[in-house]
């Protein structure tokens, strides 16, 4: 074998390996967020969440912490910018507790307390994958609409899981069964303290 073909060989083979890690790369980055599909991981928080097929989840921009995605319930597999400020959002978020609330519970009363006009429809304690937690429904009117809101809040030591629809009343059956398929889609990783990739 000649230099040159042992050089193209090789070339072809950088190639192929670049092509073949593209390809099972959960995510990409756009202008303003990175935008996953297939799977969200997230190793620093100690969990993953399996997609639906062509649902797109939407997540910080690099070099901003990873902290969990929204979805546009209107539209699942949407590339543009997803926001709360969307409306129908489904929501899968981590956090510190850093205001050290002893239970999901008390945590559920805070965001309700602190959201305007907010009522609780519904509430009970949960096991969700073995941790402690709380689910909840709970109302408010914005702009003439009623919206409404299902969360799922669970504690995992110093970290705080919150799975949440955020709809209003006439969609919410549909969009709760989005919900529904993202709650399934959610499993408890080892927590790796920063020596995680996310693929």
């Amino acid at each position: 074998m000649t230099i040159r073909t042992t050089v193209i060989a090789g070339l072809a083979l950088a190639v192929f390996i670049w092509a073949r890690a593209v390809q099972s790369q959960n995510w990409a980055l756009t202008p303003t967020e990175t935008i996953w599909h297939s799977r969200y991981t997230n190793c620093d928080k100690g969990y993953v969440v399996d997609l639906p097929a062509a649902v797109v989840a939407h997540a910080t921009h690099p070099p901003n912490p990873n902290h969990g995605f929204l979805i546009r319930a209107a539209d699942p597999g949407t590339r543009r910018q997803v926001t709360y400020e969307d409306g129908r959002v489904v929501a899968v978020e981590d956090e510190y507790n850093s205001s050290e609330m002893p239970t999901a519970s008390a945590q559920l009363k805070w965001e309700v307390q602190t959201t305007p006009g907010a009522t609780i429809d519904s509430e009970k304690a949960i096991r969700f994958h073995g941790l402690p937690g709380v689910e909840a429904t709970y109302r408010r009117v914005v702009d003439g609409r009623t919206q409404i809101t299902h969360e799922l809040i669970a504690f995992r030591k110093d970290l705080i899981y919150t799975l949440r629809l955020v709809t209003d009343s006439s969609n919410y059956d549909q969009d709760l069964a989005l919900y529904k398929q993202i709650e399934a889609g959610f499993h408890l990783v080892p927590i790796t303290n920063g020596t995680c990739v996310n693929p």
